[in-house]
């Protein structure tokens, strides 16, 4: 909605709703529905490379400053990864962007985002910090999700680092979970419940209880109005006439709290439409620009979602054929100058971008050496 004073429908909609969301818990408190959208807070953002991510193709050897006889062996190992280059000197002018941390070294040029945060001092490279057991992916991607060397392999009803990290911090804050389904980073340590300080925001513009369209005349719209009146006048005769132990109060109170709760997002997004790159953006991910649109919409409402990690992931890494094509492509979603963070990141606030930290984890590495198919093998490593 474009004009600035709020329809009396809305107006009254984000008055009723207030109380409920408050005492509900998924309204921080202190936060009113009518306030200024509040600062977003230092939050992590992890971000899931799902198939082991062969990162020695984002990061190569410098020819000018590396030793000669490492840059032959390194070329004997990766040449067919790269098509017909005379030499690796050549490869490396046509595919690199040399950057310095005191060594100078190569980013792949698909990386473009990921190049200027470097150059502007706000990238680190971590390597090696778990070591997965094995070689397979589910065991390795729940060894790094759970940030536990000790995990056992078919357990996966477990808790993940992000959603041990939450639980230390003040104020209960939430892990916000961003892409399609929750992932075990997120999920703490109670065993029966998992997800008390988890946030699902799988479509942050599609929050809450489903919604009749204005003109829709049919049996899904017809139901959902039929329901929503009932709970709604049903609701506070429930709560005056019967007894606190009543076994059904549970399904009145949670359709109060997440009406409320879909309420204060829509009303905190409603005069805050996507940005024109956002809104059209064309990823080869259609999950991953989904994800970046939420990434968006999340820093809009911090104040309602009381977050202080974000989970996201992107699949497809898993190269053991024709690497080239398939992680040139990932990585221009994912790092790329008009990939899905450089493109959320530039348009969020000054205060936003300050206060997010992006972290990219994998399965395992990739073995150094190309295989006889043009793509790389699983290795050890993190």
């Amino acid at each position: 909605m474009n004009d600035p004073i709020l329809s009396r429908r809305r107006f009254l909609q984000r008055m009723l709703l207030g109380s409920a969301a408050l005492s509900s818990g998924l309204l921080a408190p202190g936060r009113s529905l009518l306030a200024a959208p509040a600062p977003v807070p230092r939050t992590l953002v992890n971000i899931m490379l799902y198939g082991g991510a062969d990162l020695r193709f984002v990061l190569a050897p410098d020819p000018l400053s590396a030793d000669p006889l490492y840059i032959d062996q390194y070329w004997q190992a990766r040449q067919r990864l790269y098509g017909n280059y005379a030499s690796y000197g050549d490869m490396y002018a046509a595919e690199y962007t040399t950057v310095s941390s005191g060594i100078n070294f190569g980013i792949h040029n698909s990386c473009g985002w990921l190049i200027e945060q470097f150059n502007f001092g706000n990238a680190s490279i971590i390597a090696n910090t778990y070591g997965s057991l094995n070689r397979a992916h589910d065991f390795s991607q729940l060894i790094v999700q759970a940030g536990d060397l000790q995990a056992e392999r078919t357990y996966i009803d477990r808790d993940g680092w992000g959603g041990r990290a939450v639980e230390q911090l003040s104020g209960a804050p939430n892990v916000l979970e961003l892409s399609n389904g929750v992932q075990t980073f997120c999920k703490g340590t109670d065993p029966n419940f998992r997800l008390k300080q988890v946030i699902h925001a799988q479509n942050m513009r599609d929050m809450g209880l489903p919604q009749a369209s204005a003109s829709g005349t049919g049996s899904d719209d017809n139901l959902i109005r039929a329901l929503t009146a009932y709970y709604n006048a049903r609701g506070p005769e429930v709560e005056a006439e019967k007894p606190a132990n009543w076994p059904f109060r549970k399904i009145f109170q949670h359709h109060a709290s997440i009406s409320a709760f879909g309420a204060a997002i829509a009303a905190e997004l409603e005069s805050q439409p996507l940005p024109p790159a956002l809104a059209n953006l064309a990823l080869n991910s259609n999950s991953f620009e989904q994800q970046c649109r939420n990434l968006y919409d999340a820093c809009q409402t911090a104040g309602i979602l009381n977050y202080r990690l974000m989970s996201m992931s992107y699949g497809g890494w898993d190269t053991h054929t024709g690497q080239t094509g398939r992680i040139v492509s990932n990585l221009n979603d994912v790092l790329g100058s008009t990939g899905g963070l450089a493109i959320a990141h530039n348009e969020l606030s000054t205060q936003a971008r300050d206060n997010l930290v992006y972290h990219l984890s994998w399965d395992f590495g990739r073995q150094l050496a190309a295989n006889g198919s043009n793509g790389t093998d699983h290795a050890g490593g993190a």
